[in-house]
This record gives structure tokens, sequence and C-alpha cells, in this order.
């Protein structure tokens, strides 16, 4: 639906929607949005199956991405765990590997993450008890990430009618 209102452009020899003027509406979205919904992602859902279950049309993905500010589905979209295990495998090896390599590590009761290198020279620095700190491992560390990017909102539903028609004045 969104493309159908865009401009178009060339791109590598092959005509794309000019995405540059989400800007604009991505003003229109965030001043008409009087309040969003929180919404967190079932495994495997594209944003079109998103739009399909909240909006009940498919055609409207780019709106969930939009009122998140997600340019780029392909990162900041979470994966499904058998790509997820995919990506660790090849990233570190073997799943194992991801599991036992310790990023950093986070304090137990307060919001302090200190490097490894910190930590293994704990005993020589007077500022940091080591049994205050527990590893982050690479895995878990990228598990938590993916799915903090499940939690998402989504542009009230009832609001849909005021958008679409302001879109159409803004892209007349």
């Amino acid at each position: 639906m969104l493309y159908s209102f865009l401009p178009r452009t060339t791109f590598k020899g092959r005509e794309i929607v000019d995405i540059t003027k989400s800007v604009k509406l991505d003003e229109l979205v965030r001043k008409q949005a009087v309040n969003f919904v929180a919404y967190s992602i079932p495994e495997g859902d594209t944003p079109e199956v998103v739009a399909h279950d909240y909006y009940l049309d498919s055609t409207l993905a780019w709106l969930v991405l939009l009122a998140n500010r997600i340019t780029d589905p392909y990162y900041q979209w979470p994966v499904a765990q058998r790509d997820f295990r995919k990506w660790m495998e090849k990233k570190y090896g073997s799943l194992e590997t991801s599991q036992a390599t310790i990023l950093f590590y986070e304090h137990k009761t307060k919001d302090i993450t200190i490097s490894k290198e910190s930590y293994d020279h704990s005993a020589t620095l007077d500022h940091v008890n080591a049994g205050d700190y527990s590893p982050v491992y690479a895995y878990d560390y990228y598990d938590r990430v993916n799915d903090n990017l499940r939690q998402i909102v989504l542009v009230n539903s009832a609001h849909i009618p005021l958008i679409m028609e302001d879109l159409e004045n803004l892209f007349e």
C-alpha cells in the first residue's frame, strides 16, 4: 500500500521505491498516533504477518516497520531460533563454542558491565570484586538481543484511517 504512494528511483539498474520520503511519513505517524500498542513478535513472524494479525492487512507491514524505526528488517527484526543457531555456528564455529565464549561480565545486582580483560585482572584492581560479577556468554547475549527485538510497538489500529488520509494528502 505505502509503495503505491512513494515515488520510485533507480538503484543498480532496478526501479525501487524511494524510501527517503519515509522521513516525512515518520513525522506524520508519530504526530497522528496518539498511542501505540505494545506487541511481542511471535517466533518466525515477518512484518507482513504481524500486519495481517494486528491490522488484518499484510500490506501495512511498512507501518509496523515505520512505527519501530526499522530500516533494515534483516538486522533489526528477530530471527527464528533455527536461523539464530545457524548464525551462532557460522560466527563461532559451533554452538558449543558460542556457549563457552565469554563476551563480558555483568554485576549481579547493579547495572554495570566490565570487559573480560578487566575481570581477568580483578585480583590487581581494588574497585572490582570478581565475586560480584557473572559471565555473559556469546550465545546468551545474542539470544537476549534477539529476544529484545521481539518487543515492538504498533500504531493503534483506530488511527489507521487518519494516517491513510494524511498519507494520501502528503504524497499528492
